[in-house]
């Protein structure tokens, strides 16, 4: 019934209705919606794109008639890429006894904010770096590292490569990343992979060329970068200055074309990133996740920005939580709203078709995961694997 709901509202049909926008007339207020968010800082690329996606979901949405007739606005509040800014926000609203909050950015953000969720609001974490416990108030967007890797290694072993080195930071994103390759490395499918380097770095540093360079001398086939924005961009100017020419494998984090442009002097000759079919459409082949990555595009068209799949990680968020306002009401406590979501499967979203029955607290899993290259020469990104990781 929900896949079917969604299909009416945001199908084909519904993206090319968005012109004509029905008037609430006496319709109560609009029913706010907040979210902390990184528009400064060094995930700001993620906020912003984020802060695009609100603001073009919120006019398709309201012209599609809202929450049963009642109009959204989204409410932006800057966490600044702050763990101490996320709590002192997430604590000011949590006063307001909403039923949820979308945001905030980071992983370390995230967690920071997790602690005040044991008793509602639904937070509802932009970052994949993050695992709320089942069954609780914390959910998180897209699939798992621990998801985007698994497909990550599923892809290596196809390709024959089996010596892998990781470099990452001292934080909590960076520590994060290492416990999901740790693991999978643990997985039996998995035994011939083997980890010859692991390198760390702090927020400090101002070059990783002595790491890169011990890298290089590992005689690693593959180097995984597990972190996003700056700190990626840190390592990638390793990779150039010593000259390492292995594939290069990071995260969803830096699947933004703002970000490629913005790092475009030191980016690896060969960058692949995690990612969803958000940015392979090519290989979506459900009839329901086509028509909600149409309607996500014409969207985001008629917004005025250029579509980047970095937008999706507050989009996806943005559908499964009015969806389920549309069923539960405005009114709805933060256990009501938890309870519904835990219920939802089958919901087609632009990364994937969500199962919260089957994958609690975010929906997705490595299923949903496609390897993508940055082509430099034309600025696009070219499918690298099938959808789950296999090689083309």
């Amino acid at each position: 019934m929900q896949a079917n709901f969604l299909r009416y509202v945001f199908g084909a049909a519904c993206a090319l209705a968005l012109a004509i926008a029905p008037s609430f007339g006496g319709a109560a207020d609009p029913y706010e919606i907040y979210s902390i968010q990184a528009m400064t800082g060094g995930l700001s690329f993620v906020g912003k794109t984020g802060a695009d996606a609100l603001a073009a979901f919120e006019v398709a949405f309201n012209k599609s008639g809202g929450i049963n007739g009642r109009p959204i606005h989204f409410v932006l509040e800057d966490a600044q890429t702050n763990p101490s800014v996320a709590l002192q926000l997430t604590n000011e609203l949590a006063s307001k006894h909403l039923p949820f909050i979308m945001g905030p950015t980071s992983a370390a953000e995230c967690n920071a904010v997790y602690a005040l969720a044991k008793a509602g609001p639904v937070i509802w974490c932009y970052s994949s770096a993050v695992n709320g416990t089942p069954g609780s108030f914390e959910y998180q967007t897209s699939a798992t590292n621990y998801d985007y890797n698994v497909a990550a290694m599923r892809w290596l072993r196809g390709r024959g490569l089996t010596k892998i080195a990781l470099i990452t930071p001292t934080d909590a994103t960076g520590q994060a990343y290492d416990r999901a390759i740790d693991a999978i490395l643990q997985l039996p499918e998995n035994k011939a992979i083997t980890l010859v380097d692991r390198e760390h770095f702090t927020a400090a540093d101002v070059s990783v060329d002595a790491q890169i360079t011990k890298i290089r001398a590992s005689g690693a086939q593959v180097l995984f970068v597990g972190t996003a924005g700056s700190p990626a961009g840190l390592a990638f100017h390793g990779v150039t200055d010593v000259g390492l020419s292995i594939p290069v494998v990071t995260g969803n984090g830096n699947a933004s074309e703002a970000f490629m442009k913005q790092y475009a002097a030191i980016l690896p000759k060969e960058l692949y990133v995690e990612s969803t079919h958000c940015l392979a459409p090519a290989a979506i082949t459900d009839k329901a996740e086509k028509s909600a990555y149409e309607a996500y595009v014409a969207a985001m068209t008629a917004h005025g920005v250029a579509v980047d799949c970095l937008q999706s990680l507050a989009w996806d968020p943005a559908l499964i939580l009015t969806t389920a306002l549309r069923h539960v009401g405005t009114n709805a406590s933060a256990e009501q709203l938890r309870a519904y979501l835990a219920t939802m499967s089958n919901v087609a979203g632009v990364n994937g078709t969500y199962d919260f029955k089957r994958v609690p607290q975010r929906g997705l899993d490595d299923r949903a995961v496609v390897i993508i290259r940055w082509n430099e020469a034309n600025s696009t990104w070219v499918p690298a694997s099938k959808v789950g990781g296999a090689p083309l």
